[in-house]
């Protein structure tokens, strides 16, 4: 399983360039940019580079424009905005693959640029953005040639542009979605690419979520939608642990753009989750608007999905569970059965629920991804549940199987007690088949005579291994408070728990709860 979510991985190439950092810095792909020139060139503003009078491959020269942000965070580092003074539409430009002179540079240097060109930068190949849109930056001219970035020594106080995210998220043509939602939208976030903005009172649409593939996860790996159809990503500052709603009264960062128009805020301080004043969840369903400019109207917006029955459909565990198509609508569990919670994981987010009350059976448990969203109160191991949401499945690469998980939009505890039994005598062997595991995947199980034989650790996604009857199994420390240690390394009579699948090391897997492994077995 995961306690954080995974955006699909995309990439950043360039042709004749190695790999280097942009606000993608932590992709690869096989596509290609753009950009050539000789390097050589009269001085200009960065709005005439932000111009489409000016041809890629330009020669330009920079001088007295002001630096707005430096990335020093995380594994990849270098990238650098710089911005006219006075600031404005169009005003700055991403700087890739500059080197610095006479000393590092940092937010609020004046700066002087030479040899560098004007680039469009899109992706092509396998990976490539259809949208027909390009990030405008300055970088080298060849691969053999030097961009120098130089401090005048002077600094400057750039004062963010505010930009209202909200309006411009109500220009998105949904119904031009794969063309980037329309040119009335683009245009409008293009005006303020490159630049440093401040977006007030806007809602974090989704949960922080990685689009790395590496172990373990990059702390510049994270990002979440925003209003305005945008998102934030943490290329330069830890967003990890932002959660879906969480309000920003002000969100302070340089406008990039890789398939998605991006906010990077450079440091903590440039964002607060207080704010009271956030577009609220779209509850009006019928009246043809995007009220919380997210990109969805009425039944479409989760929103809506949460605040009216009409825009869900009420349905099982077992009818997602063995679904050929998932939907991919909202959808309610336990509106027409009990629905019980059988594991909560200790991350205080995610939790496992099952058809009951009764034994536990295959095809009638899943895991409820919360989206870093906490539990709701009341809602704990045998209790009463219903939960809004949509069924998806999950997998951090290409190989492998995925995980079904039903990510969470709300969730309510309901009145009565809600109590299911693990489905006995498990064996490792069985459950280890695909045909067998699969089906099984979500349930409680017991599985008895288990040895714990290797823990878990931080590179293997704490990932340990036991093994029953001769077949050796992987368990995952997601449920349990206080995970098995040296002295826990022994045969146990019984072990149960939920049984799962781990995408990151592809194999069917227990998520043994806490207290679960209970007496002494007889294991080989």
């Amino acid at each position: 399983m995961r306690l954080t979510s995974l955006i699909a991985v995309l990439s950043l190439a360039a042709a004749s360039f190695a790999a280097a950092c942009r606000s993608d810095n932590n992709n690869t792909a096989d596509g290609q940019g753009s950009g050539s020139g000789s390097g050589s060139g009269s001085t200009t503003t960065v709005k005439d580079i932000q111009s489409d009078s000016m041809a890629p491959g330009t020669a330009v020269t920079l001088n007295n424009v002001v630096v707005t942000a430096v990335d020093t965070f995380g594994d990849k580092t270098g990238d650098m905005w710089v911005e006219d003074m006075g600031g404005g539409k169009r005003s700055g430009v991403h700087v890739f693959k500059g080197t610095v002179s006479g000393g590092a540079v940092s937010v609020g240097d004046v700066v002087n640029i030479t040899g560098g060109i004007k680039a469009e930068f899109a992706l092509t190949g396998s990976n490539a953005d259809n949208t027909g849109r390009t990030t405008t930056e300055l970088e080298p001219a060849s691969s053999s040639s030097t961009m120098t970035v130089t401090k005048t020594g002077a600094t400057a106080t750039i004062t963010p542009d505010k930009v209202d995210a909200l309006a411009i998220g109500q220009m998105y043509d949904g119904t031009m979605s794969a063309l980037g939602g329309g040119a009335a939208f683009t245009n409008a976030w293009e005006d303020w690419e490159g630049v440093l903005v401040e977006l007030d009172n806007v809602s974090a649409a989704s949960a922080a979520k990685t689009f790395s593939k590496a172990t373990p996860t990059p702390v510049d790996s994270f990002a979440l939608k925003i209003t305005g159809v945008a998102k934030m990503e943490g290329t330069m500052t830890d967003i990890a642990m932002i959660p879906y709603g969480a309000c920003f009264g002000q969100l302070t960062g340089v406008v990039d753009y890789f398939y998605d128009y991006l906010v990077l805020p450079r440091t903590a301080a440039d964002f607060n989750t207080t704010g009271t004043a956030c577009p609220a969840a779209e509850t009006s369903c019928a009246d043809n608007i995007d009220n919380d400019g997210n990109g969805f109207t009425d039944c479409a917006d989760n929103g809506c999905v949460v605040a009216s029955a009409s825009c869900r459909s009420a349905t099982t565990i077992n009818s997602i569970d063995t679904a050929t198509t998932l939907p991919t609508t909202g959808q309610e569990l336990g509106s027409s059965e009990s629905v019980c919670v059988t594991a909560v994981a200790n991350n205080g987010q995610d939790f496992w629920v099952a058809k009951g009350p009764g034994v536990a059976s295959a095809s009638n448990g899943i895991y409820v991804f919360g989206g870093g969203t906490p539990l709701a109160t009341g809602i704990a191991v045998n209790t009463k549940v219903d939960v809004i949401g949509t069924p998806k499945p999950f997998n951090n690469d290409t190989t492998g199987n995925s995980l079904l998980e039903f990510n969470e939009l709300a969730a309510t505890s309901q009145t009565g007690a809600c109590t299911v039994t693990p489905l006995l005598a498990q064996t490792a062997a069985n459950l280890s088949i695909d045909a067998n595991g699969k089906l099984m995947v979500g349930t409680l199980v017991q599985m008895t005579n288990v040895a714990v034989v290797t823990i878990g650790t931080t590179a293997n996604h704490f990932a340990g291994t036991m093994k029953q009857a001769g077949t050796t199994f992987e368990y995952q420390s997601n449920i349990l408070t206080t995970d098995y240690v040296a002295a826990d390394v022994k045969c146990y009579a019984s072990v149960t728990g939920i049984w799962t699948y781990d995408v990151y090391n592809n194999a069917y897997s227990l998520q043994p709860l806490q207290g679960g492994a209970v007496g002494t077995g007889t294991c080989n």
